[in-house]
């Protein structure tokens, strides 16, 4: 059963714990990759400190430079990427997603 909450700082070893094992798995990294500093610090400061984060995936709405069709610069929803194991795949699939060279899409269309 999937359990919805709103993470709180108390939560921050589980979300890095989670999320560096996600890294690992989809990117082929050994189970003993050490990772630098910078990206530890990094992801714990956007964990802390991001806009928005939901469980280990985040959302990010990213403000873009502002144009004609969208003078702020933001705008609804249009894409989803999203990283994914090779078991977690099919899963996505089923859901419209299309895989890309770097990740897994879901184009708005």
């Amino acid at each position: 059963m999937i359990s919805i909450r709103i993470a709180t700082k108390d939560d921050i070893e589980y979300l890095m714990s989670s999320r560096l094992e996600m890294l690992k798995v989809v990117n082929s990294l050994s189970e003993d990759y050490v990772y630098s500093e910078e990206m530890i610090k990094e992801s714990r400061d956007y964990f802390l400190n991001g806009d928005i984060v939901i469980g280990c995936a985040s959302m990010s709405f990213m403000r873009i430079m502002p144009t004609f069709d969208h003078p702020t610069g933001r705008r609804g929803v249009t894409e989803i990427s999203l990283d994914a194991t090779a078991s977690g795949r099919p899963l996505y699939e089923s859901m419209g997603f299309k895989a890309s060279t770097e990740c897994m899409v879901l184009t708005k269309v």
